[in-house]
């Protein structure tokens, strides 16, 4: 009865693993298409955050996020998912 059940699971977890790490690969790609828009786009003109895609208003030459301070802001999240050496130090804070 119980034949393939295990082997069915292992190969269930691991499309979710594969899906999940393509998830991951497509954001960031998304992310990062935004920071270089954002780093293009004039000075008074509607951008979306680099991070979580909320339209803001672009006050400055460097702005890129809608938030930059507090916790969970998304300049820190960028960077953290975006920032090979960052990602991996957050991890091993965060745990």
């Amino acid at each position: 009865m119980g034949y393939g059940l295990e082997e069915d699971w292992e190969e269930d977890q691991q499309d979710f693993i594969e899906s999940r790490n393509q998830a991951y690969v497509d954001n960031n790609k998304a992310m990062k298409a935004r920071y270089q828009f954002n780093s293009k786009a004039a000075i008074g003109s509607e951008i979306a955050c680099a991070c979580c895609s909320k339209v803001i208003v672009k006050k400055s030459y460097q702005t890129q996020f809608c938030s930059n301070k507090g916790p969970g802001n998304c300049k820190d999240k960028y960077w953290n998912n975006t920032d090979e050496k960052r990602r991996l130090r957050a991890q091993t804070i965060c745990m």
